[in-house]
């Protein structure tokens, strides 16, 4: 029985404890994620060793069962000029035609820049589809699989 479901507790409560626990799941599975991720780094090193293997916006992911993939190498160029966008704002001139004043900030431009990297990966690039390809149809992704992204 979680804290959450305790009949004695106020509603007010009951959503303190269940935001409580929520959190330190969260916390929990992002602790678990970084250490896969070292992991599998390591993992690279060991097999080729003197090497650097990066992951940030290169076309290589890191599935969730901690197996590291090479992506098409379409998805090289556009992860380079996400990168790219993070030096120099006039990179994508349409994000700066309605007024994107935001662009002009360099934290914001990261900001964008990891969204972007994170989220093309699982886009159709013709059809603009966001989510895991099968043969039939795109199976949608959730908000929780994007932040552990």
């Amino acid at each position: 029985m979680f804290l959450s479901e305790d009949a004695s507790l106020t509603k007010a409560q009951q959503r303190k404890a269940y935001d409580k626990q929520y959190r330190a799941s969260r916390k929990a599975r992002k602790r678990e994620l970084v250490d896969m991720h070292q992991t599998v780094l390591d993992a690279e090193h060991a097999r080729k060793p003197g090497s650097s293997v990066e992951i940030g916006f290169k076309a290589k992911r890191i599935n969730r069962s901690g197996e590291c993939k090479n992506l098409p190498y379409e998805y090289a160029y556009i992860l380079k000029a996400c990168e790219e966008f993070i030096d120099n704002p006039k990179r994508f001139p349409s994000l700066q035609t309605n007024d994107g004043q935001a662009v002009n900030n360099i934290q914001c431009r990261r900001l964008i820049a990891r969204v972007m990297a994170t989220m093309l990966p699982y886009t159709d690039l013709i059809g603009g589809r966001v989510g895991e390809a099968n043969k039939a149809h795109f199976d949608t992704i959730s908000y929780d699989f994007l932040q552990e992204e």
